[in-house]
């Protein structure tokens, strides 16, 4: 059974979703006969890398809130985090381009390291305040999860090495026209978005699974 996940790593929402298909996928009977998908979504296409801006600007200059609203939204968003065991450092956020970080990771997928650099970019964004577009931090990260350096290096210092991928999975996902990222389609057939509960997601599975097994 497939699942895809359509996620960026500057959404909060879409870590906590990784999160909790971890967490369901532990505990789902048939883990072992799942293949997880992660698929790109860049939420600014095109946004510039790092330049001194806090997550509270972005989300007062691009999203056009109100500092009582970012107040609001990033207070609920720390909550959320600690649902799952995050201790998200919002202050110290620091909003970037991620198509560099997209492309490493399907570059990841192909020598079987996604897994470990999706961990550890999230982390890197959201708990260590490191900017995720600097190609230094994200060699970091490769070796990290075990890529060889040389060969993360060239896919970075080439744009066009994996950007049909990630254009690709953009594309489906405008296709699909779902609403929010995070954004789950299980089995081709079963659409979840936002950060469902863990109990509505491992029902969704399991639904999904039966369905799978009588076709």
């Amino acid at each position: 059974m497939k699942i895809e996940l359509w996620a960026d790593f500057v959404c909060p929402y879409c870590m906590v979703g990784k999160k909790r298909l971890d967490e369901a996928l532990l505990v789902f009977e048939h883990r072992d006969e799942v293949e997880v998908v992660c698929r790109s979504f860049e939420l600014y296409p095109g946004r510039p890398d790092y330049a001194g801006q806090s997550l509270a600007d972005v989300l007062n200059e691009v999203e056009n809130m109100t500092p009582e609203k970012v107040r609001r939204i990033l207070h609920k968003t720390a909550q959320l985090g600690h649902e799952v065991g995050l201790s998200f450092a919002l202050d110290d956020v620091k909003p970037t381009n991620t198509h560099d970080a997209h492309r490493l990771c399907h570059f990841a997928r192909t020598v079987g390291h996604e897994e470990g650099l999706i961990h550890r970019i999230y982390e890197a964004y959201f708990l260590n305040g490191k900017v995720i577009s600097d190609p230094d931090i994200l060699l970091e990260l490769a070796e990290q999860a075990g890529l060889d350096r040389a060969a993360a290096e060239s896919v970075l210092s080439d744009p066009s090495a994996y950007r049909d991928e990630v254009v690709k999975d953009q594309a489906e996902a405008y296709e699909i026209n779902f609403p929010v990222v995070p954004h789950f389609l299980i089995s081709r057939n079963h659409h979840l978005s936002a950060v469902p509960t863990l109990d509505d997601l491992l029902g969704v599975l399991r639904q999904a699974w039966q369905e799978e097994s009588r076709s």
